[in-house]
This record gives C-alpha cells, sequence and structure tokens, in this order.
C-alpha cells in the first residue's frame, strides 16, 4: 500500500535544473591594417626615385659611350683621309677609301653639287691630268666633334682638255661631315665633303677655258 507524500517532500526531491551558460561569440581573428603607414609610403617613395636615379645614370653611361665609339671612330676616318689626301692625293687622282665615305655622299665645291660617290670619282678622273696636278695640306686636319673634321691645303695642276688649261695655285678649305652614329647602315661614315676656294667659281671657270702653256 502506497504512502503518499506529502508535496512540500515532492518539491524538495525535485532534480535541481542545471543552469546553461550564453553561447560565447567567437572572435575574428583580424589582420594587419591595409592601410599605408606614412613609413611605408616614404619607403616608397624613395625606391621610386631610387629606380629613376639608376635609370638616369645607365641612359647617361650609355649615351657616354657612343659618344666616346663616335669621336673614336671619327679619329680613325681623320687618319684615312690624311693619308688620302697628302698621299693618294684624291682631289686631283680620285684615289681615296671608299669605305670611308657614304655611296650617297654630297660633294660641295664653288662649281659643282654631286650627289654620288661614283660619279664624283668619275669627274675627279676625267678632269685633272694627275701627272702634272698636286695637293699639299697646309697643317694638320681637324676633328671638330665627333661629326665634323675640316682642313686647309693647296692645290695647283692641269685639266684633261684638248688646249691644256692650267690651274694656277690656290688655296682650298674643306669640310667632311660624318652621319651620327644612329644605329644606320651609314652611321660614322662620311656624307658631305664642301669645299671653299680662294678663288670664285667664275675665277675657276675662266681658267678652265685659258689655254695652258
Amino acid at each position: 500500500v502506497g504512502v503518499a507524500m506529502p508535496r512540500r517532500a515532492r518539491r524538495q526531491m525535485a532534480p535541481m535544473a542545471t543552469p546553461t551558460r550564453a553561447a560565447a561569440t567567437p572572435r575574428v581573428a583580424r589582420g594587419p591594417s591595409r592601410a599605408p603607414t606614412r613609413r611605408a609610403m616614404v619607403a616608397g617613395v624613395a625606391l621610386v626615385a631610387t629606380r629613376a636615379r639608376d635609370d638616369a645614370d645607365d641612359a647617361r653611361a650609355r649615351a657616354a659611350t657612343t659618344t666616346d665609339d663616335a669621336r673614336r671612330r671619327a679619329e680613325e676616318t681623320m687618319a684615312t683621309l690624311r693619308e688620302d689626301v697628302a698621299t693618294r692625293q684624291y682631289f686631283v687622282t680620285g684615289e681615296l677609301t671608299e669605305a670611308i665615305f657614304a655611296r650617297d655622299c654630297r660633294f660641295v665645291d664653288p662649281t659643282t653639287d654631286v650627289r654620288g660617290l661614283e660619279r664624283y670619282l668619275r669627274a675627279v678622273r676625267a678632269l685633272f691630268d694627275e701627272r702634272r696636278s698636286s695637293v699639299r695640306l697646309i697643317g694638320d686636319l681637324r676633328l671638330v666633334d665627333a661629326t665634323t673634321i675640316e682642313g686647309d691645303y693647296r692645290a695647283e695642276g692641269y685639266l684633261k682638255l684638248p688646249w691644256n688649261p692650267r690651274v694656277p695655285p690656290y688655296e682650298g678649305h674643306i669640310t667632311w661631315k660624318l652621319r651620327p652614329n644612329d644605329g644606320s647602315a651609314d652611321a660614322g661614315l662620311i656624307v658631305e665633303q664642301r669645299q671653299t676656294w680662294s678663288i670664285s667659281g667664275g675665277e675657276a671657270l675662266r681658267e678652265t677655258f685659258t689655254p695652258g702653256r
């Protein structure tokens, strides 16, 4: 026979509820700030400036090397011209070192303006009696810069014409222009030869038609 338990006792024996703990909110790890700091910005600007300075230095070094190479080649050309003028006397013989001239070189003097190395050489060889003509340098040739050579000379002789005209002694100034070292096939070659004389073009032409002795 069951014994009825008093209500108060039942309340005391009821299991006690375990208090639940609120779930913790997980923490999200934060990385470093993406906004550049002042120090990083200054370092970036310094790096850019350093690279720009290095590039400028490299460009100046390349330009200096190119200039040195061009001047060295011009000096070699001047040495060849000295031999061609003083020894081979190409102004009256047409004998020169063709390798230092551009094929379309321009030849200018008070009486002619010829374009093309072959045309110039044919004209010189057909005009002067090389056995009785001569050229002498006055002083030495001068290298003005990497693209300009100049000099002075004294010439005289006879022309290959039926009336045997004589060319009295005269002085001339000559300038050779070289193509800049621009990477082209003609770089460093003579592209223009220009002469001025102590006599005018008219006087030179009159002498051409004056019979010699």
